[in-house]
């Protein structure tokens, strides 16, 4: 079982009212357990949130993920250009550390992008959508506008210059959710 497939088994167990044990096969208390006993509060409510869309763990996960980039931010000495006048005249740019609202708008934009990954132009089609003979979209030929044709939704951050750490919390924030699917999935293979 691979990890979107176990993903679809959580989905469908967090789900169903019919929590019965069976003997010879994995049925949902055996998905529910699996998860219950991977051990990374943070990687857990980013599972509940993206494949359950559980709200309260959506609430959660924003109050750990701005922590958690904060203490990104401070370990990695993030730094955004600040243009100083030095003499009338004379310019330089210096590096000063990243405020705080700043790293709150990198947490925000980097969860907000996770969370709702599907391009809302194509809604994850990769191609634009025209009018057809009968009235009804259809998909053209066109790559979408919006996401370059990557079905992907882009994070939007203010200011711009902010997009490079909004990446970089992105792809940790992947590789955390991947690694809860394959640890689940190692606790329920036994």
């Amino acid at each position: 079982m691979n990890d979107v497939i176990f993903g679809d088994h959580y989905a469908q167990a967090v789900l169903s009212g019919n929590l019965r044990q069976r003997e010879f096969r994995i049925s949902h208390p055996d998905t529910l357990m699996a998860f219950a006993m991977v051990d990374n509060h943070l990687s857990t409510f980013a599972y509940r949130t993206k494949v359950a869309n559980d709200p309260a763990a959506f609430r959660r996960l924003m109050a750990m993920h701005r922590a958690d980039v904060k203490k990104i931010a401070e370990k990695r000495h993030w730094a955004i250009p600040l243009m100083v006048e030095i003499e009338p005249n004379h310019r330089e740019v210096c590096q000063v550390a990243m405020p705080l609202r700043y790293v709150w708008n990198i947490s925000d934009a980097s969860l907000e992008a996770w969370v709702m990954d599907i391009c809302p132009a194509c809604t994850g089609r990769r191609m634009e959508l025209m009018d057809g003979q009968d009235g009804r979209r259809v998909l053209s030929d066109i790559p979408c506008k919006a996401c370059a044709g990557s079905g992907k939704s882009l994070p939007v951050v203010e200011p711009l210059s902010l997009l490079p750490f909004v990446g970089q919390v992105l792809e940790i924030l992947t590789r955390r959710f991947e690694s809860v699917g394959r640890a689940a999935n190692k606790k329920l293979k036994g």
